[in-house]
């Protein structure tokens, strides 16, 4: 049966020069070959935990190195793979071109490449919120470079980006805004949703998902022609947040529900960016500014920045495995199942710091790549995220994680991730 792996098969030449080791013992690969055929064993022999010379796998030539990592191959098999004298030999023939084959496809199967993204169906802006300075600069950074958001199953292209400080200013930039998509991007938790303020008047700054429902019932009333002390429910709604928000003029409240009312004539895709919604703070800001949808998660986000160094002497993405991850300490290590990039070891550590009398994640970042090289580096960018047209050698990367796991996603990951609330108006 001819080779089946997907990086055994990619490339026409390599495929049949691999095929005919795999059926003629007059075609054995022997050290002093060089080609595309042999760079295909050599990024097999590496996925598969051997180390080669990086100047053989430039040359793509079966040097010393690449031959005593088919021995090492060969002896570490079960049984091991000998010659028909009975005796480990350096070369690729039958049986170590089969095992070979076999091996990677199942590396592939259970490390399967990631999906080109997919064509944007849309246009939208970005909303930058209080997040860290340089949080905030990441933000901007990637969505400038990247152009896209991930919305699950799909992405939108974005058009530009604004920044807001206070909820009314978020409510101001939407006001302005006539795409269909709009991503909003601030801190956030379970049981505040977006912490920030309201307006310029009010000092609460605790979170707007205590209060968001009230905002909404006095909307709801000026709809309805009935925001007046003879309706309960408004004025309720009144008294609870001029109580709440220290605010004491009730213009200030209905200036920003008038906004409200406005905004919801657009009726809106909002796509959330902030950490651990919950489904019901979701549905209520989906009530609030009647949008058609919201997209939220209800996990961390973070973006880090990746610009990776080279592996010190002696280090290798061995010495990240998943077994040492812990649920402050994550390392991934990115292999390319078709040979044609070399390994990328992304590390997260994160941790929590004080901000403003409320405890927010931090995230240090460190990546390591074995062989430093910018169209390599352009190339596992577009993979994790889909395009990056910034400064070469470096990237954003944006990063879901739970914090009872191990591990963290990539935006291409987020397809089970993000959750949507649709609108019932």
């Amino acid at each position: 049966m001819p080779v089946q792996s997907q990086l055994f098969t990619s490339d026409a030449s390599a495929r049949d020069r691999l095929n005919q080791a795999l059926d003629d013992d007059s075609k054995h690969i022997t050290p002093g070959s060089a080609g595309e055929y042999v760079a295909r064993i050599q990024r097999a022999l590496a996925l598969l935990g051997e180390t080669i010379d990086d100047h053989e796998r430039d040359q793509k030539q079966y040097g010393p190195s690449t031959a005593n990592a088919v021995l090492a191959f060969k002896a570490g098999c079960s049984p091991p793979l000998l010659n028909y004298a009975n005796r480990l030999d350096n070369i690729t023939g039958k049986k170590t071109t089969g095992e070979l084959d076999r091996q990677i496809a199942d590396f592939e199967k259970n490390n399967p490449a990631p999906p080109d993204p997919e064509t944007p169906s849309g246009i939208g802006d970005v909303q930058i919120g209080l997040v860290d300075p340089q949080q905030s600069l990441l933000l901007k950074n990637y969505y400038l470079h990247c152009g896209m958001e991930n919305i699950g199953y799909r992405h939108i292209a974005i058009h530009s980006i604004r920044s807001f400080g206070t909820f009314e200013e978020l409510l101001d930039v939407l006001l302005t805004r006539s795409n269909k998509h709009q991503v909003i991007v601030n801190h956030g938790n379970p049981d505040d949703g977006m912490i920030l303020s309201w307006c310029k008047e009010s000092s609460y700054v605790i979170g707007t998902g205590k209060n968001i429902k009230y905002f909404s019932k006095i909307a709801d009333a000026i709809e309805a022609g009935t925001a007046n002390r003879n309706n309960p429910d408004y004025q309720d709604s009144v008294d609870s947040l001029k109580f709440m928000l220290s605010i004491s003029d009730e213009k200030v409240i209905l200036r920003i529900a008038n906004k409200l009312v406005a905004i919801r004539k657009k009726q809106f895709w909002l796509h959330i960016r902030a950490c651990n919604m919950r489904m019901d703070m979701a549905d209520m800001y989906l009530d609030a500014f009647s949008a058609d949808a919201i997209t939220y998660h209800e996990i961390n986000l973070l973006f880090v920045p990746i610009k990776p160094r080279k592996y010190s002497p002696g280090r290798s993405p061995a010495d990240f495995p998943y077994s040492n991850n812990t649920e402050r300490d994550r390392a991934r290590i990115f292999n390319d199942p078709f040979g044609e990039l070399t390994s990328l070891t992304v590390a997260v550590r994160h941790y929590y710091v004080r901000v403003q009398g409320a405890s927010r994640v931090h995230v240090d970042a460190w990546s390591f790549v074995e062989t430093l090289s910018n169209p390599q580096l352009q190339e596992w960018a577009e993979t994790l995220i889909g395009k990056w047209t910034g400064a070469p050698g470096q990237f954003v990367l944006p990063l879901l994680w739970d914090n009872t796991e191990r591990s963290w996603y990539c935006p291409f990951e987020w397809d089970q991730l993000l959750q949507t609330a649709f609108g019932r108006r």
